[in-house]
């Protein structure tokens, strides 16, 4: 598989080049002008001039991605996307011990949820991290699904199961295959969540490997700024999504966010994931 760090505005600070660059794995680097291009390789943030192109195209992640899919993709191809921030990668210690059966559920509870914390703060090489990514995208390939991600938070209560199916697959790293579908360039700093319900939407679904969490320093400078640059950009793109995927998404709060600014895609069992597609198709955003 191909893998792809999109990058915007962290020359000096970008982390994830050089995580993958140890690793020996081939990568490309996607920034948007060939002014940043310039910047990322003069401060050594990428130091091969040649991992590195400027796609043209205008500010946003969502921008980047569609440019990269339709450049470097072939249909139905599969790739590793990645965000330029990454601090390290962590897994499940003993991870191929406790995956001898099919979606197993580790005995994780409130009581032993320090214990099972700690066996979850495995740091693995980038290497590792991709041998894992194959697996899931194999996993993916079994159930008919195009997208694939991995835990978005450390809570070990929420990560019992090895796969969860049909939720956010968090935008830091993605296993991705060229389908049909394309962002929706009205959303730029949420774009995992409306690609996540876009493939939900047509029901192919999403994969969860949440065994695997990538870290990223999260909402510092560069991209699209820091938690309170992108708010009034965010609450916009969150009424968005709200109102785009009605029915399997909604408001939710979180400690330190302004009512507005976060959401949740809803958990649908078979008869409301039957009457959501059925909606949307009547609302014209399936042919």
């Amino acid at each position: 598989m191909k893998v792809v760090i999109f990058t915007y505005d962290r020359y000096k600070t970008a982390t994830t080049p050089n995580i993958v660059e140890e690793s020996g794995l081939d990568y490309l680097v996607v920034c948007h002008s060939e002014e940043m291009r310039k910047k990322y390789i003069s401060t050594g943030v990428v130091c091969n001039s040649k991992k590195i192109i400027a796609s043209g195209v205008s500010k946003g992640l969502a921008s980047n991605r569609n440019w990269y899919i339709e450049n470097y993709l072939k249909d139905g191809e599969w790739c590793v996307m990645l965000v330029d921030d990454l601090i390290n990668i962590t897994a499940l210690d003993d991870y191929e011990k406790y995956d001898s059966f099919d979606n197993p559920a580790l005995p994780i509870s409130i009581k032993n949820s320090t214990y099972w914390s700690r066996k979850m703060k495995k740091k693995i090489p980038f290497g590792k991290f991709y041998t894992y990514c194959e697996e899931t995208r194999d996993k993916a390939i079994s159930q008919g699904i195009s997208l694939a991600g991995f835990a978005a938070f450390t809570n070990p209560l929420f990560r019992n199961k090895k796969y969860k199916y049909n939720v956010l697959a968090d935008g830091r790293a993605w296993v991705f295959q060229k389908t049909e579908l394309r962002f929706d360039t009205n959303v730029q700093t949420i774009d995992d969540y409306c690609f996540s319900l876009q493939n939900i939407e047509r029901l192919s679904g999403v994969l969860v490997n949440q065994w695997i969490l990538p870290d990223c320093k999260r909402y510092s400078s560069g991209g699209y700024g820091t938690k309170d640059e992108r708010m009034e950009q965010r609450k916009k793109e969150c009424a968005y999504i709200v109102s785009r995927f009605a029915g399997a998404v909604d408001y939710a709060d979180k400690k330190g966010w302004e009512y507005g600014t976060h959401i949740k895609i809803k958990n649908l069992n078979a008869s409301a994931m039957a009457n959501f597609y059925m909606t949307q198709k009547q609302r014209g955003f399936i042919k």
